[in-house]
């Protein structure tokens, strides 16, 4: 009789919120101002009435709050949308087959691709020459790099290889087709000033980015500190201190290798009980030991950490606080 009752409850929620869109604007704006930018897209391509609210140009003022939510994100560059520029700082599909979880960006193209996409979108200096020569008997004057925004890599002997985004190409042939002396000059003008916009724009991307993998990194690092700080409390409490401070390097050295310890996970009673018994099964083996020959040898030893940072085989300052007290 529960079951059936949940089961009528569930059915009465469903489409509850189809009458959403169908609220006033500023009820919803308020609603949507307070949200992270990729929820916003989301929300975007959850239907068809969500999306003609959001994409229509009268809701612009919400994508830029949504992006205010994001400290440090670059604000969008006039060269693109609003859901554009949110779709590529944070959605991971690849822009031509929509493969999931591509990390790079080529902020420089605006796009991500994966690698099988990727080399049949990129077009060499040199077929970029060819195609533009053949677009217009006029011979072209300019630096192709002065044309299209490229990326390069070390190439032979150190010569940098230049690369260009094939729909870049396609966009700057169809003004070139057939154009004269005159028109290719403001073409040239107009290019040379969305090339400086987009470069600026790839490189404030390119730091955000970096700088937001750097943050989540510390933030994931910090969680795991913190899940091994409270292991080592549990296991105070059940009495393994004298273990823990005669070789806390070597306590770390083994715990860190149990499955569940060094997971950016709050520790709790049901994570807890989850390792307690192999966290136990090592403390066992380094009490044997030390109980073999007086202390722990039988472990490498590991280099004192700095206080700035730790590398994989060193322990954390404030680590080290836990082991050892009296260092506090």
């Amino acid at each position: 009789m529960t079951t059936l009752l949940r089961r009528r409850a569930l059915r009465g929620r469903r489409g509850s919120l189809k009458e959403f869109p169908d609220m006033p604007l500023d009820i919803l704006f308020e609603v949507f101002s307070h949200i992270e930018p990729m929820d916003l897209l989301n929300l975007a391509r959850t239907s068809k009435p969500f999306g003609e609210l959001l994409l229509h140009r009268s809701a612009a003022s919400l994508w830029k709050q949504a992006r205010q939510n994001v400290p440090g994100l670059p604000e969008c560059p006039p060269f693109m949308s609003e859901p554009a520029f949110i779709n590529l700082c944070f959605d991971s599909h690849c822009h031509k087959c929509l493969r999931p979880n591509i990390q790079p960006v080529m902020w420089a193209f605006r796009v991500r691709y994966c690698r099988h996409c990727k080399s049949g979108m990129i077009v060499m200096i040199s077929q970029v020459r060819q195609i533009l020569e053949a677009a217009s008997p006029f011979r072209a004057r300019y630096d192709v790099r002065e044309l299209l925004i490229s990326e390069s890599e070390p190439w032979l002997r150190g010569r940098p290889l230049f690369k260009f985004h094939k729909a870049d190409v396609e966009t700057l042939v169809e003004a070139w087709k057939g154009s004269g002396a005159e028109v290719q000059e403001d073409i040239h003008s107009s290019q040379l000033a969305l090339i400086k916009q987009m470069r600026d724009n790839a490189d404030l991307c390119s730091k955000w980015q970096m700088d937001r993998k750097l943050s989540r990194s510390a933030e994931i690092d910090e969680l795991k500190d913190a899940r091994y700080s409270a292991i080592i409390a549990k296991l105070r409490e059940f009495g393994w201190g004298e273990v823990i401070d005669d070789s806390p390097w070597s306590v770390w050295s083994r715990l860190r290798g149990v499955r569940g310890v060094r997971v950016p996970k709050q520790l709790t009673n049901r994570s807890w009980q989850a390792i307690e018994t192999s966290v136990l099964q090592v403390m066992e083996a380094l009490k044997s030991a030390k109980n073999a020959v007086g202390h722990i040898t039988d472990l490498p030893s590991f280099p004192q950490p700095s206080n700035d940072m730790h590398t994989p085989g060193s322990v954390p300052t404030h680590i080290i606080r836990v082991l050892l007290p009296w260092n506090a």
